[in-house]
């Protein structure tokens, strides 16, 4: 029998109105996301999981088409190093 441990995650979400947009800040204490990744996983049905893992790959490729429609920007804080932190930013029009 293997056992397995479970690391507490922390999600954090801060939202905030900066000049005619909002921010929205989603950020986790997990392992964070290689530079090398931070582009593909936008990409339609990419994942680091296996195939016989849940998620098909296609969360984010559609929260950042759903953001576009809004005229807003999904993106990783490059500059974030405790976990991962994702941008949303929305006009106010």
């Amino acid at each position: 029998m293997e056992t397995c441990e479970l690391e507490d995650r922390t999600l954090t979400i801060f939202t905030r109105q900066i000049n005619q947009a909002i921010r929205i800040e989603i950020i986790d204490n997990g392992p964070g996301i290689p530079e090398d990744l931070r582009f593909k996983i936008f990409e339609p049905f990419f994942s680091t999981k296996s195939a016989f893992k849940a998620g098909r790959g296609i969360g984010l490729s559609m929260a950042q088409e759903i953001i576009l429609q809004h005229s807003g920007t999904l993106a990783i804080d490059p500059s974030y190093k405790q976990g991962c932190n994702m941008v949303v930013e929305i006009p106010c029009n």
